[in-house]
């Protein structure tokens, strides 16, 4: 499930974007663009809290400021091995994988979408 929206969003651009040469640039940047909020919104509200036991939250006050809460879990004996380890791959790996796509965009240099 960790994985899930990730998967969406990569297949969404490379779908859009190299399989597809006629499609529009747009939906292809809208459909990634919405993937890559529910894999946000997962990672923070679902998978943190399940695999690792991480929350946090802005909470509002009266006066109008804001403050920031985080929680981690006490015990980390609770915590499964293979799911920790499977969730902070993904968290650091999916920019890296982000970072080769940006790379090579550039060094194709392509005016199609300007």
């Amino acid at each position: 499930f960790h994985f899930a929206f990730k998967a969406g969003a990569l297949a969404s651009y490379l779908i859009g974007r190299h399989f597809l040469p006629t499609a529009n640039y747009v939906m292809t940047f809208i459909f990634t663009v919405i993937f890559l909020a529910l894999d946000f919104w997962t990672v923070k509200n679902v998978t943190g809290r399940k695999l690792v036991g991480l929350r946090w939250w802005n909470d509002s006050r009266e006066d109008g400021t804001s403050e920031w809460i985080f929680e981690c879990i006490e015990d980390d004996s609770v915590i499964d091995a293979t799911d920790r380890n499977a969730f902070w791959l993904g968290l650091y790996v999916w920019p890296l994988i982000w970072g080769l796509f940006l790379i090579l965009n550039v060094i194709s240099f392509n005016l199609d979408y300007v």
